[in-house]
């Protein structure tokens, strides 16, 4: 397996992340010209927002907890040369858990269903972490 294709998932999630970004900023625009958001709120993100905007803000933050431990994971197993097929699978896993956790929260918002989405993720994050270290 290519060593590099471990650097796919990231980059996908990436890419995801930067794509959040742009919807929670027209979300925000949106907001401060409809003028049911002031533009002073986002001084110090204290006030009155719409639920809308909360959520959107909230999933945007979301991709930095768990994702970092991911990123760190690839590189790792990058660095040191133990991509293989387990590895990539479990990353592809986990950028899908995290976009389908996106896409719930940022829609209908069933709390169940984006809470499977999330545990789908850390197990794929945990495994990875678990299994580079038992490999050591």
């Amino acid at each position: 397996m290519d060593p590099k294709s471990i650097l796919m998932p990231s980059f996908a999630l990436f890419i995801w992340t930067i794509l959040m970004l742009l919807k929670t900023f027209i979300f925000r625009v949106g907001a401060v010209r409809r003028k049911e958001v002031k533009m002073s709120y986002y001084r110090h993100f204290m006030g009155e927002t719409t639920e809308v905007l909360q959520v959107h803000s909230r999933n945007f933050i979301n991709l930095f907890e768990i994702p970092v431990l991911f990123y760190v994971i690839t590189i790792f197993i990058f660095m040191l040369g133990k991509v293989d097929a387990v590895y990539h699978n479990l990353a592809w896993v986990f950028v899908g858990s995290r976009v389908l956790h996106s896409l719930i929260h940022t829609t209908y918002n069933n709390v169940n269903h984006r809470l499977l989405a999330y545990v789908i993720g850390i197990v794929c994050v945990c495994w990875m972490w678990i299994r580079f270290f038992i490999n050591l």
